[in-house]
């Protein structure tokens, strides 16, 4: 994870987004969701999957303030209001 902080931050200029939402859903649901022909991403193993999850976890848990996770399971319509919600609540500020 240092690495990945390095390379972003490097990458970035160290500008750090003022929100940043996180749409959480199981791998095993996401992936059932892909319509279109997977690419390497989708190919790879579950522990793989597992592993970006954690990366993930772990970027949220340190950034409490800025990331909003935001529960992806649902329709399309449920999930975009829930997106919208914090949406809104960010403009408001």
């Amino acid at each position: 994870m240092k690495d990945l902080r390095l390379i972003d931050k490097v990458a970035t200029g160290g500008l750090k987004p003022d929100v940043t939402i996180y749409m959480k859903l199981p791998s095993s649901s996401s992936l059932g969701r892909i319509k279109r022909k997977k690419d390497r991403l989708e190919l790879e193993k579950a522990s793989f999957h597992k592993r970006v999850n954690e990366g993930y976890k772990h970027i949220c848990a340190r950034n409490k303030k800025r990331v909003k996770v935001v529960d992806a399971a649902g329709s399309q319509k449920q999930v975009h209001d829930r997106i919208l919600r914090i949406a809104e609540k960010c403009l408001k500020k």
